[in-house]
């Protein structure tokens, strides 16, 4: 006797297309959290580090595989990431960095910068909820068929 196996085949094409979007939408929502982390923890003098902070993507990778990018756009941004030397500007008439400290001026033709590590210390806080975060959305997806 022939069994009819069409709903079940369209139901399972149905729930992977779901599970496609629910993975994009859950990695959307974990890079939203890396971003508002980011924003939280850069430094801040005039903002203009943390609101440089975007996101691109998230893109396919792979079927239901996708990647996010998050960071600053800020061209100083990965050096108070990462920390390093930040040199005066060869070639220039006063190749210094030069800054008000203390109602005094400082000249110093480079100085290092520690790493802020904002960046590392957003992803390290929303690595542990980022199976729950697209589980969550997975479970949606399959309650949905």
């Amino acid at each position: 006797m022939p069994v009819d196996t069409s709903a079940a085949v369209a139901a399972l094409t149905q729930l992977a297309v779901l599970i496609d979007a629910a993975t994009k939408d859950g990695v959307a929502d974990g890079a939203d959290l890396v971003q508002g982390l980011g924003r939280t923890y850069a430094p801040h003098l005039s903002g203009e580090l943390a609101s440089s902070i975007t996101i691109t993507g998230p893109a396919a990778t792979g079927p239901a595989e996708y990647t996010a990018k998050v960071g600053p756009t800020m061209v100083y941004g990965r050096i108070r990431e990462i920390g390093g030397a930040i040199p005066g500007r060869k070639g220039m008439t006063h190749p210094f960095l030069r800054w008000s400290y203390g109602g005094h001026w400082v000249f110093k033709h480079k100085v290092h910068q520690h790493g802020a590590k904002y960046m590392l210390h957003a992803v390290e806080d929303v690595r542990p909820q980022f199976r729950s975060i697209v589980a969550r959305r997975w479970a949606n997806a399959i309650d949905s068929v």
